[in-house]
């Protein structure tokens, strides 16, 4: 079986993701950044069984761009392969508040999506409450697969590990601000707690976003607290970072409908988890492989405290949560997805 990834060029998770899955799939990743005739010709000179298309918000540049090129791109395959959509974030009206147009870009996305399933054989989604939101649109032929896990190296919690982790994309709606002024609160109970911040930088509004973070930790005088590592960190030095934290902090303030391949990516490292009650973070169970918080910075500041006060619940979340990475390892959804891919080729063959 012949697979082949189509993903964005760009910097992003959708493209990350899509890179891992390569090599579990032994598959070809093509560039949506080609024209649009220029991967319909790559993947059908290729001999593909099966093509799996990694949608994103702006997969194919611009969000208006990604919502037309989306369904023309399946609706253009689907005659010679079986055609696959994994869609990473799925937008709600919620998710839009405050956002101009919101009722005329929620539609777009809907009709774009609804088209696109009704082209395709098979959307892919890696939550539950993701199916429901397209169930909910009208999208039927809609399965939850997880998003993929690792890598798998435990390292169990010991007094040692006082630092706080932050990693990913740095950008307003992930709460870093609010985590820093925790931290500074943090620090009455716990003196020696510093903070990790690693993550790359890409637009000029993350960049300003940024410069505020430096001003905040130079307001609150937290120089020797907090560490800025913003760039792309390697896998290498992700473990690292891993081994030398106690605790992963995600307190995201947004509500869109996506799963957090961050952690994914650092479930099996042996970390404890402290995450917003995001809807990216459905999957997780609270007080057992994560401890949910409010994002103000006193709630993140009693959530920190109780963590570090008890290595005895460091390690229960930690292990719990390494547990959950074990069951949706790299691996097994590689092997759930080949089996959805046979089993669509199987329908495929029986309706020619």
């Amino acid at each position: 079986m012949r697979v082949s990834l189509v993903s964005a060029s760009r910097p992003s998770g959708g493209r990350m993701y899509a890179q891992k899955l390569s090599e579990m799939l032994d598959a070809r990743v093509i560039s949506a950044d080609l024209p649009l005739r220029r991967i319909v010709s790559e993947l059908s000179r290729e001999g593909n069984d099966v093509v799996d298309i990694q949608f994103e918000y702006r997969t194919f540049g611009s969000h208006i761009k990604t919502l037309l090129k989306l369904p023309l791109l399946v609706l253009f395959l689907r005659s010679s392969v079986a055609v696959v959509v994994t869609v990473h974030g799925v937008l709600s009206y919620r998710s839009l508040r405050g956002q101009h147009l919101r009722l005329l870009k929620w539609a777009a996305f809907v009709v774009s999506l609804r088209l696109t399933a009704s082209f395709g054989d098979q959307m892919i989604v890696h939550s539950e409450e993701m199916k429901r939101e397209l169930v909910g649109y009208g999208i039927m032929n809609v399965v939850v697969v997880p998003h993929g896990s690792g890598p798998l190296s435990y390292q169990a919690q010991d007094y040692s590990r006082q630092s706080i982790l932050f990693f990913g994309f740095i950008r307003p709606s992930k709460g870093i601000d609010n985590l820093i002024t925790a931290i500074s609160q943090t620090l009455v109970s716990f003196p020696s707690t510093t903070l990790i911040i690693a993550g790359d930088v890409h637009s000029r509004g993350d960049h300003l976003y940024l410069m505020q973070l430096y001003d905040l930790v130079r307001k609150l005088d937290l120089g020797m607290h907090v560490r800025f590592l913003p760039r792309f960190i390697p896998e290498g030095e992700r473990k690292t970072l891993a081994a030398n934290s106690s605790i992963l902090a995600l307190p995201y303030t947004d509500d869109y409908l996506e799963v957090s391949g961050v952690v994914h990516d650092f479930s099996g490292y042996g970390l404890s988890l402290i995450c917003s009650r995001a809807p990216r973070f459905s999957e997780l169970r609270d007080g057992f492989d994560c401890v949910k918080s409010g994002t103000t910075p006193r709630e993140l500041s009693e959530s920190l405290c109780k963590l570090l006060a008890s290595i005895e619940l460091r390690e229960r979340v930690a292990r719990n949560l390494y547990q959950f990475a074990n069951s949706e390892s790299w691996q097994n959804v590689a092997a759930m997805r080949s089996a959805l891919y046979s089993h669509i080729l199987a329908s495929r063959s029986q309706t020619e």
